[in-house]
Order: C-alpha cells, then sequence, then structure tokens
C-alpha cells in the first residue's frame, strides 16, 4: 500500500513537473521583450531539472518495487548532473564560436602562440595579462563571487540606529548599498541594462606611463554611489583594436575615454566579487540589446523600428572641436560639425554639452558582427545628421538682410582667409573678410557686419566687419 502512494505521488510530480516545462517553453517561444529571454531560458532549465528529477524518481519505483534507497539517490543525482549540464550548454549558446568555423580553436591557439614567440617576452606577459582580464569577465566565466555571512552582516547591516520612536534601523547608507547590490546582480543574471555615470578613468599593468599594452579602466558611479562599476575601455566602446598594441594606439584609447569622463552610460554587469565590491560592466552588451531592439527586430510590418530617413532621439556622449559622439537608441555614430548645424561654427564645444538630448535624422544602417575577446556581438553601425533633422533655420530669416545693412553678430568661427559670424538672433551667418584697419577678433566676439553679397539660392551672405 505504502508503495502504490509512493509511486501515485510520484506521478503525479511528473505531471506537474512536465508541464511547469510545457508553460516555459511557451513563455520563452511567445516572448516579446529582449530583456527577459536570459531569465526565461533560466526557468526552463529549472522546469528540465525538475522534470528529469521527477522521471528518475518514477523509473526507479518502477523498476525497484521493494524500494532501493541507494539506486534512487544515484539516479535522481544523475539526472540533475545531466540537467545542469545541458543548462550550463544552452547559456553558453551566445557566446561560442560557430561549429563551422574554417579553424578550430586548437589551429588558431598554435598560429597566435607561433606569432607570439617572435614578440619580446615582456610584451607577451603584457599582453598575456590584458587577455586574463578579458576572459575574466567573459560570459560564461563564473561571473560571482559571494562574500561570507558575517562578511554580508557587516557590510548591509552595521550597528543598529535607535529612533526617538524606540525603532530601532539600519543606517539608510547601508540599506541603499544592499539594494544597489541586488540591481547589480539582476543584471548580472537577467543582463538587465543599468545606468551610470563615468567619474574617471584608471590604468592597469603598468609601472611607468610607457607602457603600450596597458588596459584603460573606466570607472561608473552607480546608485547610491556605493559600487563603482569598472569597465574596460574595449568594452566602454566599439573599435577596432590593433594586432600588436602600440603607445600611439593606447594614447588614443586613453583620450576616447577621457572625452567620456562626466558622461551616462548604459551598461550590464558581467562580474561581481561581492567581498572586494568589484564589479565589471559592459557597455557593448547594453548597446547591443538597444540596437536590436531598434535597428534589427522586425515590428508587426515586417521591418524595424527604425530605419534610415527617421528621426530619433540621441545622446551627446563626447564632444570635441570638429565633432561630437552620439549615443542614438543604442547605435553610437561620430557627427562631424558640417552636419551638426546649418549654420557656420569653429568649435562643436561651442554648440553642445555631454548628456544633452538632440534629434538626429537617420542616413545609413549597416548591422555588424564583431567579437571582443571570446564575446560575439551583433552591432550595428550608423550615419547620422543633426542639422537634417531640422529645417534650415536661414530660410525663413533670410530676406530680412539688404545690401549695405548693417547688423549685430557673433564670431563663431575663423579660418586662414575668412572670419565668420552669426547674426542676432541665431538664425542667419555670414562670411566676412579680415579687416584691414582693425584686429582680428576673437571667437565669440560681440562684431558688426555690413552685408555686402547676398546669394539668395544657397542662402548665403558675405560682408564686411564695420569699424567705428
Amino acid at each position: 500500500m505504502q508503495y502504490e502512494v509512493k509511486l501515485k505521488n510520484a506521478i503525479s510530480k511528473l505531471e506537474k513537473a512536465k508541464e511547469d516545462e510545457r508553460l516555459a517553453e511557451e513563455a520563452l517561444k511567445n516572448n516579446q521583450d529582449d530583456s527577459n529571454i536570459v531569465k526565461l531560458e533560466y526557468d526552463l532549465g529549472k522546469a528540465q531539472t525538475a522534470r528529469l528529477e521527477a522521471e528518475a524518481v518514477v523509473r526507479n519505483l518502477e523498476e525497484n518495487p521493494e524500494g532501493n534507497e541507494d539506486n534512487q539517490e544515484d539516479e535522481i543525482e544523475a539526472a540533475k548532473k545531466e540537467a545542469e549540464q545541458a543548462l550550463e550548454d544552452m547559456n553558453r549558446e551566445a557566446v561560442v564560436r560557430d561549429e563551422d568555423d574554417e579553424k578550430t580553436s586548437e589551429e588558431k591557439d598554435d598560429e597566435n602562440a607561433s606569432e607570439n614567440d617572435e614578440l619580446p617576452e615582456e610584451l607577451k606577459q603584457a599582453m598575456a595579462a590584458v587577455n586574463d582580464l578579458m576572459n575574466k569577465i567573459a560570459f560564461y566565466s563564473p561571473s560571482l563571487k559571494k562574500a561570507s555571512k558575517a562578511e554580508k552582516k557587516e557590510k548591509y547591516t552595521g550597528d543598529k540606529i535607535v529612533t526617538e520612536q524606540g525603532v530601532t534601523r539600519v543606517s539608510s547608507e547601508l540599506v541603499k548599498k544592499r539594494q544597489d547590490y541586488l540591481e547589480l546582480n539582476a543584471s548580472r543574471t537577467a543582463k538587465k541594462i543599468l545606468k551610470g555615470k563615468i567619474t574617471g578613468y584608471h590604468i592597469t599593468g603598468e609601472e611607468n606611463n610607457s607602457d603600450a599594452t596597458a588596459s584603460i579602466i573606466a570607472e561608473v558611479n552607480y546608485g547610491s554611489g556605493a559600487y563603482t562599476v569598472q569597465i574596460p575601455s574595449f568594452l566602454l566602446y566599439y573599435s577596432e583594436q590593433p594586432k600588436h598594441p602600440t603607445m600611439e594606439a593606447r594614447q588614443q584609447t586613453e583620450l576616447n575615454v577621457m572625452k567620456r569622463i562626466g558622461t551616462e552610460v548604459s551598461f550590464v554587469v558581467v562580474y561581481i566579487d561581492e567581498k572586494t565590491e568589484t564589479v565589471y560592466g559592459d557597455c557593448l552588451e547594453a548597446n547591443a540589446q538597444k540596437m536590436y531592439r531598434n535597428y534589427i527586430k522586425p515590428t508587426s510590418d515586417g521591418r524595424p523600428r527604425v530605419i534610415p530617413d527617421m528621426r530619433v532621439e540621441a545622446t551627446i556622449i563626447s564632444i570635441s572641436r570638429g565633432a561630437v559622439i552620439v549615443n542614438a537608441l543604442g547605435a553610437e555614430c561620430r557627427i562631424p560639425i558640417q552636419e551638426a548645424s546649418w549654420l557656420h561654427h569653429g568649435d562643436c564645444r561651442e554648440l553642445f554639452k555631454k548628456n544633452q538630448l538632440v534629434e538626429v535624422k537617420i542616413l545609413k544602417v549597416t548591422p555588424v558582427e564583431v567579437t571582443v575577446g571570446k564575446n560575439k556581438y551583433t552591432l550595428v553601425n550608423i550615419e547620422a545628421s543633426i542639422k537634417q533633422a531640422a529645417p534650415d533655420p536661414r530660410a525663413k530669416d533670410f530676406p530680412r538682410y539688404r545690401i549695405n545693412g548693417r547688423y549685430a553678430a557673433k564670431v563663431t568661427g575663423i579660418s586662414d582667409n575668412n572670419v565668420f559670424a552669426v547674426f542676432e538672433g541665431g538664425k542667419c551667418d555670414v562670411k566676412c573678410a579680415f579687416p584691414k584697419f582693425a584686429p582680428v577678433p576673437a571667437l565669440n566676439d560681440d562684431i558688426i557686419v555690413q552685408v555686402t553679397a547676398i546669394d539668395k539660392e544657397n542662402l548665403l551672405l558675405e560682408g564686411i566687419i564695420f569699424t567705428l
């Protein structure tokens, strides 16, 4: 009688496990939110594990009516290992190399080894240190080191605080710190996108300032500020890396990272050491998710949400004199100053600020597959224009200017032969010759311009700087 009850209960659990697995498969199949894919795959893996365990119990009871507990435990343990292996294989699918690669990984390792034999020993050691860093934060490496219970208590509890009402509570800073950790860990497990601000960077792997292979690590302040997320430059933005590091390439990378200080970035956490509070993030993964959702994934009408000639909202993430870099729904794009404004300006830093929202017109979209370390990403290269996203302001204001008319203006650019200025109101600009009997004005100087020529077809004005 006892055997029949056990068998009945085991079959009931098996039926429930099969139903849970079916529901998990349907949820994954019908999912519309890319950010939930990893969590749904994990849920499916758990359901498969439960089903395999239930099958092992039923099989053991049917084959051993007398009840052999040792065999049952062994079979359950084997089923667990089988399910865990299946789940691990599923989680690694996104990052393993394709089976039809022309070369095996062993052949490539041998090839790289033979190439590295030709390098100086110091350079080989430095390159190995960089590779260790890239492997450490790969998605499929162990990505969490938990603190012990005692360490958790010290980190998140601390001394109790007694209030006027006689209630004891934990420091609000520690509560926020604990919440930040939970959010960071959720990002690690489900590839949830988080945001933070780049507050600085540091350089690793160098004893002096002449190490070409040193890693540039951006420091991102997250949440309440208790955790600083470290993002290596090769995961902050994508650029072609030289086969052998050079000092020039490293200096350019450092300059690019420095220009992004103060910028808000999106990232996905790939590694946490709770004990040392070390956190690594990946901006490429966060942007790849956004790019897939906006530029690649078909919508109900069969085409992506964003296609060429559409206008989208973008964020200024880096500014130099001659160009700005924007992030337009995950895709980064360099826009030269000629495409930044309809009017002539000599310095983008006078027009924009970091984190400023601007509208851009998408001119071209090109999906690309890239590999960084052992991680593969599907990114999108775009071409965009800020000025083409808005009507030309000169068209409406142009008729008010007359030959020999004199108007207030502000200097916006100086070339080898001319001074460029924008009339008061900021809707028309003018090209002026250098003054003959007065000093050349400086950028942002207020001047008076006498109009000498009008090109109505191209909306161009020429003039001379009038001196009193």
